[in-house]
């Protein structure tokens, strides 16, 4: 059986930030993308990765984003899917401080908020967890 994935918040660390032990034998990308279980990201001592808050997109937003183009569609996935990002520093030192807009469902991050973390690879990751987040859960009888 299938069925609807929960609609709470769930954090998400990029498989590529510098404060993952990639040399760890535990250090497993893909098994974290499978699970988003955080054991297979072990970090190093003494750093803390940056986390993003992560939510499913309504129907309607999904729709929306999927009619955009490629860099647009990362974009708005990431703009209304991340609803909050911590430990993320700028590259003047100081901490990132997420603005978002708007109310309930049509609340995203602004566009400041988004040139301020701008990455490509790690936007196409986001943009990934957020569209497999926002489907239906395969293991839903598993549960």
């Amino acid at each position: 059986m299938i069925g609807a994935r929960s609609n709470a918040t769930f954090e998400h660390i990029y498989s590529e930030d510098p404060a993952l032990d990639t040399e760890s034998l535990s250090f497993d990308a893909k098994k974290y993308m499978d699970t988003f279980d955080r054991q297979y990201l072990p970090v190093r001592d003494g750093s803390t990765p940056t986390v993003f808050r992560i939510r499913r997109l309504s129907r309607k937003r999904f729709e929306a984003v999927s009619a955009l183009s490629g860099h647009n569609r990362a974009a708005a996935v990431v703009a209304y899917g991340v609803q909050g990002i911590e430990n993320f520093r700028l590259p003047s030192g100081d901490m990132l401080v997420p603005e978002l807009t708007g109310v309930g469902a049509d609340q995203h991050l602004t566009a400041a908020t988004l040139d301020a973390f701008f990455d490509g690879g790690l936007f196409a990751e986001l943009m990934n967890v957020i569209i497999a987040a926002s489907g239906l859960d395969p293991l839903a009888d598993g549960r």
